[in-house]
Formats: C-alpha cells, sequence, structure tokens
C-alpha cells in the first residue's frame, strides 16, 4: 500500500475512534539523520475548540530517533498535565513510538528527556 493512502487510512481511523470534538488529540515526532545524528522533535495538539498548538524544537548533533522520540512524547504529556483546558478532557496520544512506549511500561518508570537534551 503506498505511503499516502496508509496515511489516509490511518486518520480515518483516528478520527472515527477518535472524534475531534470528544478528544483532545496529541501528534508527537522525532527525527533524525542516519538514526543517530541532528535529531529534533515536534508535538502538534488538536484541542477540542477546532484549534491547534504546535512545538517543535533541535535535540543536538548527536541525538538518536529514539530520543527524539521519547522527547517528543514526554514534552507533550507535560504540556497537558499542565494545562487547566485539558483537565477535564479525553485525550489521546496517537504514536508510531513503540519503542518508547515499551521501556517506559517494562522499566516502570518516568522518561526524563528534554527539549535540547542531546549534544
Amino acid at each position: 500500500m503506498p505511503l499516502e493512502e496508509m496515511s489516509q487510512v490511518a486518520n480515518g481511523e483516528i478520527n472515527k475512534q477518535y472524534p475531534q470534538n470528544q478528544w483532545v488529540r496529541i501528534h508527537t515526532d522525532g527525527s533524525y539523520i542516519n538514526a543517530i545524528e541532528n535529531g529534533g522533535a515536534g508535538v502538534h495538539i488538536e484541542r477540542l475548540n477546532g484549534t491547534t498548538v504546535t512545538h517543535s524544537f533541535p535535540m543536538g548533533t548527536h541525538c538518536s530517533n529514539y530520543k527524539a522520540e521519547a522527547t517528543a512524547l514526554e514534552y507533550a504529556a507535560s504540556l497537558v498535565k499542565n494545562s487547566p483546558d485539558t483537565a477535564t478532557s479525553q485525550i489521546v496520544f496517537p504514536t508510531d513510538t513503540k519503542s518508547v512506549l515499551q521501556t517506559a511500561k517494562t522499566q516502570k518508570r518516568q522518561l526524563t528527556h528534554t527539549p535540547g537534551s542531546c549534544s
């Protein structure tokens, strides 16, 4: 299946299972070159009222995809945790960061990555 078609299918499922007017949807992503350098991270939040908030930041010269993904996810969670407008909202993080989630679950600890923490 072509990438664009897969994206459309995934977005259709997200829209069906988590309607925008009922869920705060938080998308995160990490990027890198050759999996280990010049990483960056980003967060895109879709609020119930239809507005969006976007944050992006560099992670440094020697940064892995894993660390960039983890940082984006943690940063997004901190934004939601500290935001009064999401205190009573249903929140979903549609993500492809399976390895980060598995690490957090198996180690039963909070991850502690911060924007720009790679060097």
